[in-house]
């Protein structure tokens, strides 16, 4: 077993013995969140190194089992449940087929513009995480609608579509072409304009950048252990 299974195996493993102890219990706690970011992490930047995909499909197959929570989760709680599996498809879409995302990534194109502002963001920091792999063209949609008219997590909108291209000429170019809904038309103009007065948007992306921070914190963690006190 190579290191990148090896590293997959104990993060997968520590994610379905917490989501056992749950015992059905939603949302996650945050430290599952982070441990599925990490593992999502890995497979993006290292898909290179998996040994045995067949193996790596069948721990995160088990992992979606385990996130999509069974009958009772997804009665109770709603969709809630589903960005929580999601996670996991993206990552067997990765492992099956380095190119795109599928089915998945548009799922979480549409998650994007959620009307609940909590799986909105979640489904930003995973499409942070992805963002190389993500449907480009269906994002945007997404994020410049939440520009237009949201109230919440409009700059991480911001900070990440502009992560989603090369150059931040290229960025302003798609924003400004973009046509909200007349409704919020002017708002959507007003809040270009005070951006492009700010400091760039580079500023704005702290809060995806503290995310894989601690996504690759967690990674260390599992897998080297904690570290030890000088």
């Amino acid at each position: 077993m190579n290191l990148f299974n090896f590293a997959l195996q104990i993060l997968t493993h520590r994610f379905q013995r917490r989501c056992t102890a749950l015992n059905g219990k939603r949302p996650m706690p945050r430290d599952l969140d982070l441990l599925s970011f990490a593992a999502l992490q890995l497979i993006s930047e290292q898909r290179d190194q998996i040994g045995d995909r067949d193996f790596a499909l069948t721990l995160l197959g088990r992992c979606g089992d385990s996130a999509g929570g069974g009958v009772f989760v997804r009665d109770l709680y709603g969709d809630a449940w589903r960005l929580d599996l999601l996670v996991w498809e993206l990552a067997q879409s990765l492992v099956e087929d380095f190119t795109g995302l599928g089915e998945a990534g548009v799922f979480l194109a549409e998650s994007l513009a959620h009307g609940n502002s909590v799986q909105r963001m979640f489904a930003m920091e995973i499409a942070w995480i992805v963002r190389r792999k993500v449907p480009r063209e269906a994002c945007l949609e997404a994020l410049f609608l939440n520009v237009a008219d949201n109230l919440v997590w409009v700059d991480e909108s911001v900070a990440l579509a502009r992560a989603l291209f090369e150059t931040p000429e290229e960025f302003w170019s798609a924003a400004e072409k973009y046509s909200p809904p007349a409704v919020w038309a002017d708002q959507y103009v007003d809040r270009l304009q005070r951006w492009k007065r700010g400091t760039g948007v580079e500023i704005w992306d702290r809060e995806f950048l503290r995310m894989e921070l601690e996504a690759r914190q967690v990674l260390n963690r599992e897998i080297f252990g904690p570290p030890i006190a000088e």
